[in-house]
């Protein structure tokens, strides 16, 4: 008989293997996937596609494959680190 416990660690080692890196550094030239983006932001699905909604944030529709170039998360970043100030003047 097998050991259940070996088995319960490699199927966890299994999960492991699937996640990604959190914040790697955003390559302008390279398209990111949408599951991709979110990890190398370090945002929820729902607020990246709120950007996208909003038109915040640019993205390239390939069928029904959504990626987002790294200059357009870059550029959003920073937008969203330092919003534009409106007011009534």
């Amino acid at each position: 008989m097998a050991n259940p416990g070996s088995r319960r660690k490699s199927r966890q080692r299994g999960a492991a293997a699937n996640k990604l890196p959190l914040h790697p550094a955003l390559d302008p030239q390279r398209n990111y996937s949408r599951r991709e983006a979110i990890a190398a932001v370090g945002i929820s699905k729902s607020t990246l596609i709120r950007a996208i909604r909003s038109e915040e944030l640019g993205y390239y529709q390939i069928g029904r494959r959504v990626l987002h170039s790294g200059s357009h998360l870059i550029d959003w970043m920073k937008r969203r680190e330092h919003p534009a100030k409106g007011g009534s003047q």
